[in-house]
């Protein structure tokens, strides 16, 4: 039977640590990445609502109150 020695054991250990922080690595990265665009959407979404209601103060949109009767006829 083979022996295994303490050299053999720590080296197993490290090498599967080390594929285990590959793992976690790529995922916290993922998850990193999907909290970055939800984030700048958010953003996005608030400066697009700002610039709407600015604009919407600045020309206050038309309604069919607006419009001047024609009489018809």
């Amino acid at each position: 039977m083979r022996r295994t020695s303490l050299v053999h054991v720590v080296l197993a250990v490290h090498a599967t640590c080390a594929a285990a922080d590959l793992v976690l690595a790529v995922v916290w990265s993922s998850w990193a990445l999907v909290f970055v665009g939800v984030g700048w959407a958010f953003v996005a979404s608030a400066l697009h609502a700002h610039h709407r209601r600015a604009d919407d103060v600045a020309q206050p949109a038309r309604s069919w109150h607006d419009e001047p009767t024609v009489p018809r006829g």
